[in-house]
Order: C-alpha cells, then structure tokens, then sequence
C-alpha cells in the first residue's frame, strides 16, 4: 500500500478508537475522581453562547485550588489529580465564547468529599436553562444552576460511566453513596 493510505488508515483508526476509551484509571491508591453531571434544559430553547466556570477550593485553605469549565454540550467534566479531602465550589463565572471575556460571578457553595480510590459523582448537577431577559421576552440569557440530582439524571451518569469501564478501576465514593439516587443506580446495575 501506498505510505498516504496507510498513514490515512492509522489515523482514522485512531479517531475511532479514541471515543471507546475509557477514563483514566487511578494511578495510586490516593487518586481521585471528580464528575460533574452537566445537563442541558432543551425545553427552555435558546442558542448556547457561552459556558461557566467553576471556582473549587479545599475547605479550610484559603484560594482557588481548581477551575472548571463547564460546557453545555458535554455530559459530563471530569476533574482528577485533587488530594483526597473536602472540597467547596465557591463561584461560577459565565465566559462568553466570542470573546472569552468574563460576565457575572455568583456564589454557589456546593460541598463535596474527594476519597482515596474513589469516584465522586457530584450530587448536584450543572443544569444550563434559558430565562427572557427582558420584559418582552424577546431576549433570553443563560443560565447555569445547580438543582440536586435526580434519580433519573443519576442512573444516566452511572450508566455512561459504567459503560466507560470506570468501575473496573474505582470504586463509588461513600459521599455519592449518601444519596439514595446513587445507591439505587448502583444496585440497578450491579455496582
């Protein structure tokens, strides 16, 4: 064969490949994972424009020890590599896509626990709605919130995860196990 046609082939064999991998497995016995259901309110309409980031820090050390960018196309946003501990996300800020400038901070303040050899499924999920804007209606901004997960939001991440091989090399953390929506999923697929 032609050295272009080979090299075409092995590139496309590696594109295809790529989306079957499975997610990093821990590398020592303290690694953590982080997930983030993302999910997308399709009911409210509107075009995405944007995405929010996430400010976390570690409880009872002062700073920003990770930023996270949600986008409202993804599932998911996977965060690895934190030391095990409790973990706080402080603030969501909205960047624009065209520009990458910033808009409007808030607080959020949801609290998590990160464990050794554990995946955390964060029990509140990134919910990006459209609400009008203005009295008329006729402009809608975005919107991220974050609702505590629901049963069926829960099975829908578990079930992803699962599917990429996750549970082969962690365990469920206990703090998603807290949550009656991870331990039913859990049992429903044999976890």
């Amino acid at each position: 064969m032609n050295r272009t046609v080979c090299c075409g082939l092995l590139a496309v064999m590696v594109m295809l490949t790529a989306g079957c991998a499975g997610l990093p497995a821990p590398e020592t016995a303290e690694d953590t994972m982080l997930v983030i259901p993302v999910f997308l309110d399709k009911s409210t309409g509107g075009q995405t424009y944007g995405k929010y980031r996430i400010d976390i820090e570690l409880l009872g050390v002062y700073g920003v020890v990770e930023r996270v960018l949600l986008a409202p196309t993804t599932s998911w946003e996977i965060v690895t590599g934190l030391p095990p501990g409790e973990y706080v996300i402080t603030s969501r800020t909205f960047i624009y896509d065209d520009t990458r400038k910033e808009g409007s901070t808030a607080k959020v303040g949801r609290v998590f626990d990160l464990e050794p050899g554990a995946v955390t499924v964060l029990p509140h999920v990134a919910l990006y709605s459209f609400q009008e804007a203005n009295l008329s209606g006729t402009r809608l901004s975005m919107w991220i919130e974050f609702p505590p997960i629901t049963g069926d939001q829960a099975m829908t991440v578990m079930e992803k995860l699962q599917r990429k091989g996750t549970f082969e090399n962690w365990r469920l953390s206990g703090h998603s196990l807290k949550y009656p929506e991870f331990r039913d999923a859990a049992e429903n697929l044999g976890l």
